[in-house]
Order: structure tokens, then sequence, then C-alpha cells
């Protein structure tokens, strides 16, 4: 309860960063490139195989999904628990974190409404309804351009750091020892990426490149 009331004593002292926090956390949801937490998304490409197959991407299922959302409401109860579901969680993501993970569990109902808006623009032109299917193409590719517009840079040092880590622990020291170069030579000041080459030249032996 200490952090609930700090954290409201914080949003009614400063309304406007209140906001801004808001605004980041929204575009942070809807934008293409996901904000990792411990490995950001292409080192789990390369350490994992699944990851580096040519899947759909949040910058394509997203755009489709907004269009879906847009034009594919009804008053039919369970496509309303969708919406409700949907809306539930942004609010818990605005709320707490938005983190690439944190946006896995949404991801399937998503689909469902990017298959919808798919649906709607092949038969709106198949069946001769153009001007339908027109709207869905305008919707999603307004939203393409919001959604895959790149408004935040990972820091590369981090995530090179991260991957020294995993290769590391994965038994893969001359991958690893090259990360954490990499990591250095983009931040020098970084000391956690030196201590653990350091440490990493010492488990190899190399104790003059260590010093």
């Amino acid at each position: 309860t200490f952090w609930m009331r700090e954290a409201l004593t914080w949003m009614r002292a400063r309304p406007d960063n209140y906001r801004k926090l808001l605004k980041l956390k929204w575009d942070l949801f809807w934008n293409h490139v996901e904000s990792p937490d411990n490995a950001p998304g292409f080192v789990m490409e390369r350490m994992m195989r699944l990851f580096g197959l040519p899947l759909l991407r949040w910058g394509l299922i997203a755009p489709l999904a907004i269009a879906g959302l847009a034009l594919g409401f009804r008053r039919d109860r369970n496509v309303v628990l969708l919406y409700l579901y949907l809306a539930a969680y942004l609010a818990a993501s605005l709320g707490f974190f938005v983190l690439s993970r944190y946006r896995y569990p949404v991801a399937p109902v998503l689909c469902l409404f990017a298959g919808l808006a798919v649906w709607r623009i092949v038969d709106g032109f198949r069946t001769g309804r153009a001007g339908a299917a027109a709207l869905a193409v305008i919707v999603a590719g307004g939203s393409a351009l919001a959604v895959n517009q790149t408004k935040f840079q990972e820091q590369a040092h981090l995530s090179h750091y991260s991957t020294g880590v995993i290769l590391g622990n994965r038994g893969r020291e001359a991958e690893a020892v090259q990360e954490y170069l990499e990591s250095i030579r983009l931040n020098a000041d970084f000391l956690p990426a030196r201590i653990n080459l350091a440490n990493l030249y010492l488990r190899l032996g190399r104790r003059d490149d260590a010093a």
C-alpha cells in the first residue's frame, strides 16, 4: 500500500506528467518496437529457431486488428466479451507495465480482429461492396503508419550485454566475448559489460586480456 499511496500522490501532484506517462504507455503498447524485459527480440531469434521463422509481426497484426476493432463491432455477446477483454487488458497495461511479454496474452484476440479485417477487405471486393473494403484498407493503412513509426530505440549496448550473458551461460564463450566487446564499443562507461568480459577472460585463461 505504501507504493500505491506514493503513486497516487505523484499523479495528483503532477497531472501533466501523468498524462504524458499514459500517452507513452499507450504508444508502447501499440508500437511495432517491442519493449524488452530481460532479453531483446533479436536475442530470442538467435537462441530459438521458432523466433527466427517468418512469423507475423506486431507491426502487421496490430494495424489490421485496429481496423477489425473499428469496423467489426456487433451487438453479439461473444464479440462484446472480446472488446471488454481488450479494454481491461489495455487498462491494466497502462496502469502498470508495457513490456513485450505482457503483450503476448492479448495477441490471440488481436489476431481474431486482424482476421476479421482481412475478411472484410476480401469479401467486400469480392461481393462488389468496394466502399466497405476501401474503408477497411484506409483504417488499416492509417493505423499501420502510426504503429510502425519508430518512436522508441532499444539501448543497443544493453541488448548486446544481455546477449553476452545468455551466450556465456550457454557455454558459447567466444560469441559472448564479441557481444561484450560490442556493448563496450557502444558505451565505454557501461561497467557490467566490462566486468563480465574480464571474468569471462579469466575463465578462458586469458589473464592479460582480463587486465
